[in-house]
């Protein structure tokens, strides 16, 4: 099943993240044209950008420019893991 789509001309990256209760990964914009997908495996995962705040759960996805300042939060209990895909 298709959960979504980025636009990609160059390249794709696939990821597997984790990130122990409290973490916190800050990120420097992507070139403009770069998009991130990110679904989340376990656990809840905020993601601060610079245009709006997505809370994540377990089984949900998120698509978005990362073409902008943008922040992976756990402020959950326990560990989130989550596959992070980046194309360009």
């Amino acid at each position: 099943m298709l959960l979504g789509s980025a636009p990609a001309r160059d390249q794709a990256q696939l990821w597997t993240w984790s990130l122990a209760a409290g973490d916190r990964y800050d990120a420097e914009p992507d070139p403009a044209g770069w998009h991130e997908m990110v679904f989340v495996t376990a656990g809840r995962l905020r993601i601060e950008r610079e245009d709006e705040v997505a809370v994540v759960d377990a089984g949900d996805y998120a698509i978005y420019s990362s073409a902008q300042r943008y922040s992976y939060v756990n402020d959950a209990a326990g560990t989130t893991t989550f596959l992070r895909n980046v194309v360009s």
